[in-house]
């Protein structure tokens, strides 16, 4: 008899669940009964034909083997959490005398960051950096997570796969051309795509990126966390990319704009049939059709609106995203013997962090949407494709929209280094250097006065445009500050 683990590359699940099997073999083998059992791992990323075959569609997975039968079989509760007893019993071994635990638990460590973890730390992700991981996770996703078993994709699965592709085609910005190259030669194909996986490699066969590797600001030196970081990469420039694509309509064509509500369960069905993580797909899942977060309340199956309810999206999405990190942080506290995070454990889960966006957290659990907001379209859109530059720019010619993209490149840098500006500014008072931080100050009060120049531009001067400017103010992304507060969530 024997058992067998089917592990992958992409959930992190993966890794720490290591320590418990081996500490399970141990206690097993240590036992008369369970002494001639075998214990067996296998990379589901190397050895993808022999997971296929055995009918891996989830990671980690526990399969039992009887002798005489090669078969196999997943047990019932997945058997992640199997004590010695529970073994036995799935393998039809009685065991003579003893308790039904375990002989003792794995040594909990500390997970102590690493040299390269500490790197990373310090490394500032580029835009570049960025629309690279993203691709890398696409690719790899269309590699090791459509086709899980042999065969064509079942109903569910290729509607899913057609409206994630859709979805991606008219979200992602046109600086990811390899990944557009992927989903044109996908959507051309598609009906033989979605009959086997060697039609899907053959349709990309031909697309080169520039690298299948992920930076060190998404692996943070563990490459484990890569494909679920360009995961995460991706699912974030959808969500901004909805609401650049649909400011770019013209006024009353609904028809090309996207609702909220499709893109989200485009991207819940997407999880539900092809991410390999278990656990974390029955996560998601779980709390997306909860509602959670407000999220039936939030999104709309209505594509008209404004840039203020599409921005919805992206702000659910933060915030599911945020719980995860919360249920990975409590996860890891449990590991490392601890009975809770603590309360900078809980910070040090909040994305983004309060150092990296000052503006967005305005306490414990609360947070400035618009300061949110706007930190995401900073990270996850290009710089010179914003939607404030509009049709009035049109009529201004080149020099006009010149000129305010330079402007808001000079704005957006202030923004996403507000923190390094607050780090130099504390540093020189502590020193008792007058002069450069005077300079410091200067530079805010620059850019301050460059946005009241820009917002003078574009709605004109005077009592006469005050009609033309409430109206476009109030469409406009950074009206006002609202503050968030986090809505009833079921545990992620």
């Amino acid at each position: 008899c024997f058992t067998l683990q089917f592990e992958h590359i992409m959930p992190k699940s993966c890794q720490h669940y290591k320590p418990h099997y081996i500490q399970l073999a141990r206690d097993v083998q240590a036992t008369e009964e369970g002494k001639n059992i075998q214990f067996h791992a296998i990379s589901c990323t190397v050895h993808k034909a022999i997971c296929k075959q055995e009918g891996i569609r989830g990671y980690p997975s526990v399969k039992f083997y009887r002798n005489g039968n090669s078969t196999g079989f997943l047990p019932g509760r997945g058997g992640k959490n199997f004590k010695v007893d529970d073994v036995l019993a799935e393998l039809g071994i009685a065991r003579r005398g003893g308790s039904g635990s375990a002989s003792g638990k794995p040594v909990q460590k500390i997970e102590e960051p690493t040299a390269a973890e500490i790197a990373a730390k310090s490394h500032i992700r580029t835009h570049a950096e960025l629309f690279r991981d993203a691709a890398v996770s696409f690719n790899f996703a269309l590699h090791h997570s459509i086709y899980t078993l042999h065969g064509p994709l079942d109903t569910d699965a290729k509607n899913a796969l057609r409206k994630w592709l859709a979805l991606l085609h008219r979200t992602l910005p046109h600086e990811m051309e390899a990944t557009h190259k992927h989903i044109d030669a996908l959507q051309m194909n598609f009906d033989e795509v979605a009959t086997s996986e060697d039609a899907l490699l053959k349709a990309i066969d031909g697309v080169k990126l520039d690298s299948n590797t992920w930076s060190l600001s998404c692996t943070k030196g563990d490459a484990h966390k890569g494909y679920t970081c360009g995961l995460w990469s991706i699912f974030h420039i959808i969500s901004i990319g909805l609401v650049e694509h649909n400011a770019k309509q013209e006024e009353g064509d609904d028809m090309n704009r996207i609702a909220t509500m499709d893109a989200a369960n485009s991207l819940r069905d997407y999880i539900s049939h092809f991410f390999g993580c278990e656990e974390c797909r029955k996560n998601f899942v779980g709390s997306y059709d909860n509602c959670d977060f407000g999220r039936c309340e939030r999104l709309s199956n209505d594509p008209s609106g404004s840039v203020d309810t599409w921005r919805e999206f992206a702000l659910w999405l933060f915030e599911a995203h945020n719980a995860v990190n919360v249920r990975l942080q409590r996860e890891k506290a449990q590991r490392e013997g601890k009975p809770r995070p603590t309360a900078e454990d809980k910070w040090q889960a909040k994305w983004p962090s309060a150092k990296a966006c000052p503006r967005c957290w305005t306490g414990e659990d609360s947070w400035n949407n618009d300061a949110v907001y706007e930190y995401l379209r900073s990270e996850y859109w290009p710089t010179d494709d914003a939607i404030s530059v509009g049709k009035n720019d049109k009529k201004e010619g080149g020099r006009g929209k010149f000129l305010r993209k330079r402007i808001e490149r000079i704005e957006r840098f202030a923004i996403t280094h507000e923190a390094e500006f607050v780090d130099a500014s504390m540093t020189l008072a502590s020193s008792g250097i007058v002069m450069p931080l005077a300079v410091v100050v200067i530079i805010g009060a620059f850019c301050f006065l460059l946005k009241q120049h820009r917002d003078k531009n574009r709605y004109g001067r005077g009592k006469k445009f005050d009609g033309q400017r409430a109206a476009m103010a109030a469409r406009s992304p950074y009206r006002s500050s609202s503050r968030g507060k986090p809505r009833s969530a079921g545990v992620l």
